[in-house]
């Protein structure tokens, strides 16, 4: 085996360990989930896990390892909290099990503002890093057949995108903007599961990919006004290259 072959296995090897540390969550299908995140720099990661075990104690959770980890859950009665660190941010899900209660027999009353009076808040402002993502997730099973005016109602408005996923285990809305809460300064984006029949371990894989959806595409846009300078510049030199081009060829012409 080549040298090349040896680092592209120890590269597959290291994926499958990355992948292997974050494991799924078993859930039930009834979630209230808020999920946060935030860009962190040197030590912020360091200071987040004193800060996360602070937290857990003062709720009477179990205290975390001294030694700072990349992944961690923390269990309770009413509270489940995810906590992964990562290069560039830090993620952390508060997950609140069977919270969601019906309007009548098969439509589930969404998205009460009552609830966020509810959560940390001082904690959510205050933990290391800068803030970058809020968003409020909604999960219940349902028979319920949901119009596009349910969930305008859900979101306040009618940016959002529906889809089927999980071989028909699931209905799964999201918002594209933030709602009008304002909740710790910037308000929440929307996502609202309809759990048809998934199984413990397919709704926490389903719940996992949604919160990595919503992280991700909004890390993706932080390169954005770079890339609008540099597209500004491209057009810059794209005119000056046609400029010399021109000018070499009626050079060439008087020769």
């Amino acid at each position: 085996m080549t040298n090349m072959e040896n680092q592209t296995q120890n590269n597959l090897l290291s994926f499958k360990d990355e992948l292997h540390a974050r494991p799924y969550i078993k859930l039930s299908n009834n979630l209230r989930v808020f999920h946060f995140a935030y860009l962190i720099k040197e030590n912020d990661d360091k200071k987040s896990w004193a800060y996360l075990d602070n937290f857990l104690s003062k709720i009477n959770f179990q205290n975390l390892p001294k030694e700072a980890s990349k992944y961690w859950v923390a269990e309770g009665k009413d509270l489940i909290i995810r906590y992964e660190c990562h290069t560039e941010f830090i993620s952390l899900t508060l997950i609140y099990p069977n919270k969601i209660e019906n309007e009548n027999k098969n439509k589930p009353k969404l998205f009460d503002e009552n609830y966020l009076r509810l959560l940390p808040t001082d904690f959510l402002k205050n933990f290391p890093g800068e803030h970058l993502l809020s968003s409020w997730i909604e999960m219940v099973p349902s028979k319920y057949i949901f119009k596009p005016i349910d969930i305008e109602k859900y979101f306040y408005h009618d940016n959002f995108a529906g889809s089927n996923v999980a071989e028909d285990g699931a209905n799964v809305f999201m918002s594209f903007k933030s709602d009008r809460t304002n909740f710790i300064g910037s308000g929440l984006r929307r996502v609202f599961i309809q759990n048809k029949n998934l199984r413990t371990r397919r709704t926490g894989r389903l719940l996992q990919r949604i919160v990595e959806l919503e992280t991700y595409q909004v890390l993706s846009l932080l390169g954005l006004p770079q890339v609008r300078q540099e597209s500004l510049n491209l057009s810059n030199l794209e005119k000056q290259i046609t400029e010399i081009t021109k000018s070499v060829s009626r050079t060439v012409k008087k020769i």
